[in-house]
């Protein structure tokens, strides 16, 4: 079970929850799911800036992050539109040291031993492919190297964020990470984030 949100203090962030941070709610109001899940993200990191000083967190943002951040053209002081963006908590930029890389060499490694994962991959480059997704695999990758990023910290993470539920929540599940996908976050009636709700 994952915690609940009040409870969260070290959080891996998914490159999407970052990415939705940055948009506007208002920017992508043709999408009414896209637009739901822009809207609650910025309702999580509202309330991170509202409870600043009553709860010390840490944000981790993967290399990886960078990176796809960077591949979409993203201003190039990113890292300073990052720390300025999450000044609500400290942030940690996960670089690949010898050690996570060779966690990372053996978790991807199963993909050759498991079959179950190896078609679990398979399937979503495909699923992306269909929907027209420019080098789905590499898109998977990726995904794959972030939740890889979350094993590595397993047990000092409270949490992975991500606003995608199709290729990341799948992957994250299956390596046993604790995921939240952000547009499932629980809301009430009045547009209320609900912090105390565990998540299964």
């Amino acid at each position: 079970m994952t915690k609940q949100i009040s409870d969260w203090k070290h959080i891996l962030l998914d490159t999407s929850v970052v990415i939705d941070y940055l948009m506007t709610p208002e920017r992508i109001s043709n999408n009414e799911n896209a637009k739901k899940r822009v809207e609650k993200t910025h309702l999580l990191f509202d309330y991170f800036h509202s409870t600043v000083n009553d709860i010390k967190r840490t944000l981790y943002i993967s290399a990886i992050t960078l990176s796809e951040l960077r591949k979409l053209s993203i201003d190039k002081t990113i890292l300073e539109t990052l720390v300025s963006l999450f000044n609500c908590s400290d942030i940690v930029f996960v670089d690949f040291t010898k050690e996570m890389a060779m966690q990372i060499h053996t978790h991807l490694d199963l993909l050759d031993k498991d079959p179950n994962l190896n078609s679990l991959v398979k399937n979503l480059s495909n699923e992306l492919n269909k929907e027209g997704v420019y080098q789905a695999s590499g898109w998977v990758a990726d995904d794959l190297k972030i939740v890889a990023t979350g094993k590595f910290f397993k047990g000092k993470i409270d949490v992975v964020i991500t606003g995608d539920g199709k290729t990341f929540v799948p992957l994250a599940q299956r390596f046993e990470i604790p995921v939240v996908n952000t547009f499932k976050l629980p809301v009430t009636i009045f547009n209320q984030l609900e912090v105390n709700t565990a998540f299964n």
